[in-house]
């Protein structure tokens, strides 16, 4: 029964750890979004509001080095004009061109005739 206890107190404690260094460096990853180049920094912060949260461990290792990339050849790759030669940031790259644009409005909705809500 000690044993069992004593298990199930390390598991719940390595759990804890996990999940703070998990938290903690999804932190760093996020001041790492903060750029000197103002587009990029816009795309990247709608980014992170759109997407970040939903990026599995893999996905964030694949985007943190994405980061290591100089502000300017980043910013090429989201605005098309040089392509993404690497393949496992293509498709977080598509997902920075769709943060790109802003998102649209909700289109205003009439109750009755020449009335909006």
């Amino acid at each position: 029964m000690l044993t069992q206890v004593t298990t199930e107190v390390a598991t719940e404690a390595t759990t804890q750890v996990t999940t703070g260094a998990t938290t903690s460096h999804r932190g760093r990853v996020r001041w790492q979004c903060r750029r000197a180049l103002l587009e990029l920094d816009l795309v990247l912060e709608r980014f992170l509001e759109r997407h970040f949260d939903r990026l599995d461990d893999s996905q964030l290792v694949v985007f943190e080095e994405l980061l290591r990339s100089d502000d300017y050849d980043l910013w090429a790759m989201v605005n098309g004009s040089k392509p993404c030669e690497v393949e496992r940031w293509q498709g977080l790259v598509g997902l920075l061109r769709e943060a790109e644009a802003p998102e649209a409005p909700e289109p205003q909705r009439q109750v009755a005739p020449g009335v909006q809500c």
